[in-house]
């Protein structure tokens, strides 16, 4: 056999093994995105600052309660919102050095008997989610393991009631606890009259300004003077541009192994394999990226779950999603679902600004899920706003419009706004309708409704009206009408 014929098979052999090559070294590559393999890749450089993720993110800092209601005795209440955050990061020490306490006991409560310590002088750390007892536990001392007897912690308060414990409230399962200690941890009296001297908005029961069976606590005025928020828009090109530095933090820089899809409605698909990852990137910014499970995910503990949907969406697209370092990310809902061997978690994160959301705006949240240690769904968006045009623009009439006359004006636009929605059933039209608007109330707050412009977004501070998730929102400083939203829509 000659030379010639031998250098032919040498050349096919090497190709036949660079071939299996490649081949072995996409296959580790492209293995289910792990938590190891994460936390390895958020270290990793990215070729565009956009997404060069906030490395080390503590998950903690997005765990703050929406609000914290205060009891001051008397009959008088306030409910915080913009102090939130900083109340309960002060509060935080006090916790730690409860839980590293010895003979830790707990017992029930009764919902009578919560409602009763609630009713006397207290702080109530209040959450919009229900957030699993493990967080709380890695937060402090191995004393606080108390997750036998719940599973979720929806409220954490503190009462002169017994100045000694710890309140608990689990809406999941419905039920009450108090921890007791041996002595006091919380400055409860000082920090109420702390609390009394700067926040000066007043809570009423609802039934006591508006007549009707709902005892819900409510502001009815608010002396708040909340700024109306105003940033420019990125035009489609500014937002698309970014688009292949994105696609390279879930496929990596070399991307001859991906296909991109263009269809006719500009929307841009970068595809793995048969689908099995793949990247959604739509015309006005927001993408969704899908993992097919494997089928030999590895269970995860909460806490190393929660740690990685915050590295993850840090290196892929990252909280720089909002468009302006003025509005933060804030956790809105955590739920899970368990099947055979693992457990499916979901978080969604949404902008805000003074701890409050910023609603009806479709650029303003975050979501991933997270099937046993692997991503598999996760929806952000390319940063949509102009960071250096944002202001804050407050009025120049500060009173505000009264919830009252609102009711007063609009209930029955409002009842017959949730009769077509199927929040409350035609038979319920045989009430007075005041009344059934009023009894179906679930909370009012303050918060931040956004409207649409062509080249720029308009946050308006709002009376939120909350119905169980249905919300109608009113101008907080001229009472008109601004829009709803269903929670599921936002």
């Amino acid at each position: 056999m000659n030379r010639s014929v031998y250098k032919e098979r040498f050349k096919t052999f090497l190709i036949v093994v660079l071939f299996l090559l490649t081949v072995l070294l996409s296959y580790f590559y492209w293995q289910g995105s792990s938590i190891s393999g994460i936390k390895e890749s958020v270290n990793g450089h990215f070729s565009s600052t956009l997404f060069t993720g906030e490395d080390h993110i503590d998950a903690a800092y997005f765990v703050t309660p929406q609000k914290v209601d205060v009891n001051f005795g008397n009959g008088i209440y306030t409910s915080c919102q913009e102090l939130a955050p900083q109340l309960w990061s002060d509060f935080i020490d006090s916790y730690i050095a409860f839980t590293e306490m010895e003979n830790l006991m707990i017992e029930e409560l009764s919902e009578a008997q919560w409602l009763e310590t609630m009713d006397m002088k207290s702080i109530q750390f209040v959450f919009e989610y229900d957030m699993p007892v493990e967080f709380f536990e890695s937060l402090g001392g191995s004393n606080f393991g108390q997750s036998d007897y719940f599973n979720h912690v929806s409220a954490m308060a503190l009462s002169e009631a017994s100045t000694t414990s710890l309140f608990i409230r689990d809406d999941t399962l419905g039920k009450y606890y108090r921890i007791i200690s041996d002595s006091d941890f919380y400055p409860l009296e000082e920090k109420v009259l702390e609390i009394s001297s700067t926040v000066s908005d007043q809570y009423y029961p609802i039934y006591l300004f508006l007549g009707t069976d709902n005892y819900e606590m409510a502001p009815f005025s608010t002396g708040i003077l909340l700024p109306e928020l105003s940033v420019n828009k990125l035009s489609s090109e500014s937002i698309l541009s970014s688009e292949k530095d994105l696609a390279k933090t879930f496929f990596g820089e070399n991307l001859d192994f991906v296909r991109r899809i263009v269809d006719d409605s500009n929307t841009i698909t970068y595809m793995y394999g048969y689908g099995e990852k793949m990247l959604t990137i739509y015309r006005n910014g927001i993408f969704e990226y899908k993992e097919t499970p494997s089928s030999d995910v590895n269970s995860a503990g909460f806490n190393s779950v929660f740690d990685t949907a915050v590295s993850f969406i840090s290196s892929h697209g990252g909280w720089s999603s909002f468009g302006t370092d003025n509005i933060s990310a804030q956790l809105r809902s955590v739920s899970s679902t368990s099947v055979p061997k693992v457990d499916t978690y979901n978080f969604v994160f949404c902008a805000g600004s003074k701890n409050r959301t910023l609603y009806g705006n479709s650029a303003s949240q975050i979501a991933i899920e997270i099937t046993g240690d692997q991503i598999t769904y996760y929806k952000g968006c390319i940063p949509a706003f102009d960071n250096s045009s944002f202001i804050e623009i407050y009025p120049e009439n500060t009173s505000n419009a009264l919830i009252t006359d609102i009711l007063a004006r609009d209930h029955q636009y409002i009842a017959q706004t949730l009769l077509e929605h199927d929040i409350i059933t035609p038979e319920a039209q045989d009430m007075d309708l005041f009344d059934l608007v009023v009894s179906n109330i679930s909370s009012i707050s303050t918060e931040y409704y956004s409207q649409y412009f062509e080249a720029q977004v308009r946050f308006v501070p709002a009376w939120t009206i909350d119905f169980s998730g249905f919300k109608v929102f009113y101008d907080l400083y001229t009472g008109e009408f601004l829009g709803y939203l269903k929670e599921t829509e936002q």
